[in-house]
């Protein structure tokens, strides 16, 4: 099967929303998703005191270094997700610019401690599982398994578990397996719920 890429770079005009950005930290990182990444110097132009910090990933917002010299960050884009994992990650006050409503705000401490407790929710339980469950993808780039073999290896001797292949992920259908308390996700680390944590929480949990 072939597969082709086409970047999907935004055109949005983003000058509405830059006017509203007032932030009183000092040095501000600017970070934004892959459709407006090509737009960061543009952006600095615009946003005074601000440094480009660069590509932040939907799946993986650890790719920004906590130790980056800014004092806040601006996040321009609409997803919530990529800001509050931000936000979480560097412990920094995360700014949101959304150029598709206009709308300038910050996110809130409440989110980022809510994002925390639900983590620390799965990886408790899925500490105390007896039976888990190793998610393996079979889409093209997201198939990882080495990654469910390891963690099966890191599990034996104290927890049962299972590799289960699959194409779609729906959470739906893991009702049909009620022995399986707790999953584990080795593909894309944003595909997540109250009943499934990603392959490097299971695995940090385990050290």
């Amino acid at each position: 099967m072939k597969l082709y890429f086409v970047a999907a770079q935004s055109t949005h005009d983003l000058t509405t929303v830059l006017k509203k950005v007032n932030i009183p930290e000092k040095k501000i990182g600017l970070v934004t998703s892959i459709q407006l990444v090509h737009r960061l110097p543009e952006i600095q132009k615009k946003v005074k005191k601000s440094v480009i910090i660069g590509q932040i990933l939907g799946c993986n917002f650890t790719n920004i270094d906590r130790g980056a010299k800014v004092d806040a960050y601006l996040y321009i884009g609409s997803a919530a997700f990529h800001p509050i994992g931000l936000a979480w990650h560097t412990k920094k006050h995360v700014y949101v610019a959304n150029p598709f409503t206009n709308e300038f705000t910050r996110i809130p401490e409440q989110e980022v401690k809510k994002y925390h407790q639900q983590k620390q929710g799965k990886i408790i339980k899925f500490l105390h599982a007896k039976t888990v469950g190793i998610i393996v993808s079979i889409k093209p780039h997201q198939g990882n398994m080495q990654r469910a073999k390891k963690l099966q290896e890191q599990l034996h001797g104290e927890k049962k578990s299972y590799i289960f292949l699959c194409d779609n992920l729906n959470p739906e259908q893991f009702e049909n397996f009620p022995a399986i308390e707790t999953w584990v996700n080795t593909a894309c680390p944003r595909i997540e719920n109250k009943n499934i944590i990603n392959y490097k929480d299971a695995m940090e949990a385990l050290t």
